[in-house]
């Protein structure tokens, strides 16, 4: 759990872990629903230049559309030290009521003038999230992977964020195979993604009975 006794984090781990166990920590800590919240931003970079840093630095000052508080979750593959230094003041004393979260793998490639900034919290072995589980599902029966999707759903697991996650990681998976039958199921599953109407659940479970069944490797 996050404490809140800072405005200014660096998460440690895998981006996908790391983001479902703050937004839960705020929803926990808050009483939000991030589903209906308008205030929280997830950004996800594999580089991440002067340009979005001067980007993130303007979404931080605008005013809050609920007129309180704002999170960022920002996750970092690489960076340069300009991107970072763009930061610093922000880090430090962030406008408004705004809470950051820098997220990455390694601490290595931060410069110590931000990680002083901010307070540092290593979920780097933390248990995984059900992306990691990816693989072994594609090699399930539909049956089974009705189940392991009831498993993830009592996790409360099943966000937006993490089922495109999944869908990256099946799709990956899919062009490196021989049978490519499943793209297409996959391009429709993203397009459902932006009904309101149908819970990422419910999308797994159409992809768990679509889906052609890989052969596990031996």
């Amino acid at each position: 759990m996050i404490s809140f006794a800072h405005h200014s984090y660096l998460v440690l781990g895998d981006e996908e872990s790391a983001i479902l166990a703050i937004k839960d920590s705020i929803q926990k800590e808050f009483g939000l629903d991030l589903d209906k919240f308008p205030d929280i931003y997830i950004g996800r970079h594999n580089f991440f230049g002067v340009d979005d840093s001067r980007s993130l630095k303007q979404k931080i000052s605008n005013r809050a559309f609920a007129g309180g508080k704002k999170f960022f979750l920002i996750s970092i593959t690489s960076t340069t030290s300009e991107a970072q230094n763009a930061l610093l003041k922000v880090l430090e004393e962030p406008t408004g009521d705004a809470h950051i979260f820098l997220i990455a793998r390694t601490i290595k490639f931060f410069l110590p003038t931000v990680v002083s900034r901010c307070e540092v919290v290593d979920w780097s072995n933390r248990a995984s999230s059900p992306a990691d589980d990816c693989p072994e599902f594609l090699t399930q029966s539909p049956a089974e992977r009705i189940k392991t999707i009831a498993d993830w759903h009592k996790k409360e697991e099943l966000t937006k964020e993490l089922t495109i996650h999944l869908l990256d990681d099946m799709e990956k998976q899919i062009v490196a195979s021989p049978d490519r039958s499943g793209l297409r199921a996959l391009v429709l599953a993203r397009r459902y993604l932006y009904d309101r109407a149908l819970l990422p659940k419910m999308i797994l479970e159409y992809l768990a009975v679509t889906l052609p069944q890989f052969s596990k490797t031996k």
